[in-house]
């Protein structure tokens, strides 16, 4: 018989203008949000300064008590709108390789008190994430030193599964109670903004990461971040060796 040839033609020019069309979209809700949270924390700079100018010129104690309420409901505020601005980052960009160790250092030296001994014993682990992983432990530290109380050491190590890799990040605080090990993760769950856990789980479930908290309570903090095989690769030298 004779030798034929099928060619498919697909018109996508319609696909296209949608894509263009929605992120014209994206970048307008992008640009009014953060526009709307500068115009809300400029009034709240007014608030602020209006409650202490009123806590000062009274001496009554119940109208004292309404100002430290009012001050703790425009603290509320200012949280929220700072959750808004961290979680339409999440995604925002392309996911990119990354080398946990050069995070790490950074958010050390940048969070880590002197009386608090930390080490990180990752070697040259890279990992496939969303930009904003450097935000996902700068959130494992801050929950630390706002809840561990008696913690005196932070220890981030790794290793490796059959499944993928493990990144283990501990403190020897008091730990979390078993009935709170899930629930910490919910938004708005926490002594303080409840947030900074959510969005951890949040950025790293992009890329099919994954977190748990493992710890013993009373003995530490003990989160485990979960990698998948794909997600992570190892530097030797100017190489780069993938998992498997």
């Amino acid at each position: 018989g004779e030798a034929m040839m099928v060619c498919a033609v697909r018109d996508i020019s319609e696909r296209t203008r949608t894509m263009q069309a929605l992120l014209q979209a994206n970048r307008k809700l992008h640009l009014l949000s953060t526009v709307t949270r500068h115009d809300i924390n400029n009034q709240l700079t007014s608030l602020y300064g209006n409650i202490e100018l009123a806590k000062q010129r009274t001496r009554d104690p119940a109208l004292s008590t309404i100002f430290t309420r009012e001050e703790i409901a425009a603290e509320a505020i200012r949280q929220l709108i700072a959750f808004t601005r961290d979680y339409q980052d999440v995604g925002g960009q392309e996911p990119q390789w990354q080398n946990l160790d050069g995070i790490l250092r950074r958010v050390i030296a940048l969070t880590s008190p002197a009386a608090l001994s930390t080490s990180a014993d990752v070697d040259a682990l890279e990992v496939f994430s969303d930009p904003m992983l450097e935000k996902v432990f700068f959130n494992l530290m801050d929950n630390t030193l706002r809840h561990g109380r008696t913690a005196t050491a932070i220890r981030i190590s790794h290793r490796f599964t059959t499944t993928g890799a493990v990144v283990i990040y501990e403190d020897n605080g008091v730990g979390i109670p078993y009935s709170d090990k899930e629930q910490i993760f919910d938004r708005g769950i926490g002594q303080n903004t409840g947030y900074g856990l959510f969005i951890a789980r949040e950025v790293l479930g992009i890329t099919g990461m994954s977190i748990r908290e493992t710890g013993t309570p009373g003995e530490g903090a003990r989160f485990e971040i979960l990698i998948p095989e794909g997600q992570w690769r190892i530097l030797h030298g100017d190489h780069r060796v993938p998992p498997g």
